[in-house]
Order: structure tokens, then sequence, then C-alpha cells
């Protein structure tokens, strides 16, 4: 007798294997973003002058102030922090990516370990 489960067309199940990682990819993806917005909107003014080493939107801002074109001097304070965000928001992506492809393979190790050395006695 066959089973539902034994009929299953192996690409079919490979795909749908496929396509839960990938949501669950993009759920993580999402997740990393919110959290570095969130961090992102907790710096002050020096931190976020400090973070990028490009001043190019800087200086035009100064330059549109001293000048006295103050819808310039916004549109350009506006490219600066824009630009700011998204470097630290890709920074930070990356960061928490590293972080846990860290955790992973340190869970990794230990299980392999334990499987190898056996388990303590407290387990």
């Amino acid at each position: 007798m066959m089973h539902s489960a034994q009929n299953i067309d192996p690409v079919i199940r490979d795909l749908n294997r496929y396509l839960v990682e990938q949501e669950q990819h993009d759920i993580k993806q999402e997740h990393f973003k919110a959290k570095a917005e969130r961090e992102f909107h907790t710096l002050n003014y020096i931190e976020l002058i400090e973070y990028q080493g490009n001043y190019d939107d800087l200086e035009n801002l100064f330059e549109f102030v001293r000048c006295g074109k103050m819808e310039e001097a916004k549109q350009a304070l506006n490219d600066f922090i824009e630009t700011v965000k998204q470097v630290f928001i890709e920074n930070r992506i990356s960061e928490f990516e590293t972080e846990e492809q860290q955790e992973r393979e340190s869970d990794e190790n230990m299980e392999r370990y334990f499987l190898e050395n056996g388990y303590p006695a407290w387990c």
C-alpha cells in the first residue's frame, strides 16, 4: 500500500522546501532591516556625521546655507541623511547575518561535540 507522502514528486518536494526556506529568509531580512532602522533612529547628529566618510552632500548643504538657498539646503540635508541611513542599514544587516551565522556554527559545533563525546550527566 502506497501512502500519499510517498507519492510526492521529489522535484515538487524540493521546490516546496526551497520556497519555505526563501520565505523564512525574507522574514529574517525584514526583521533585520526593521531592527537596523530602529537603531538608526537612535543615532544623534554627531554619530550621523561621523558614520560615513563621504561628505559631498554635507558640503552641498553648507554651501546652499551659505548662499541662502534654503530649499536646496533642505534637499541636501535629506540626501545626506538618506545616504547615511542606507549605508548604516546595509552594514547592520550584514552584521546581523554574520552574528546569526556564527551562532549557527557554534550550535552545530556544540551538537557535534556532544554527539562525538556523549552528553554530560546533567543533560
